[in-house]
């Protein structure tokens, strides 16, 4: 699911789109489900025309997908 966001910072609102959380069965993980959804999601924003897509999930899995630390955009979420 993409959920559209906005990203604020002291002078500008960027409008972004958040992936939520992906996640798959036991039984079916391994088998490239989770991946081809992340990554239908990823082809559909950018069809789209989104350059922004954030998501806050475990920071080990996200990167293969091109996903970055937003800490390195000095980018928070609003809460803890």
């Amino acid at each position: 699911m993409l959920t559209k966001v906005q990203i604020h910072d002291d002078n500008h609102s960027y409008q972004g789109l958040a992936l939520a959380p992906v996640s798959v069965l036991p039984a079916y993980q391994n088998q490239g489900v989770g991946s081809a959804l992340i990554n239908n999601a990823l082809q559909t924003a950018q069809q789209l025309n989104h350059a922004v897509v954030i998501v806050m999930g475990h920071a080990t899995y996200y990167p293969r997908f091109g996903f970055e630390p937003a800490s390195k955009y000095n980018i928070a979420a609003p809460y803890e």
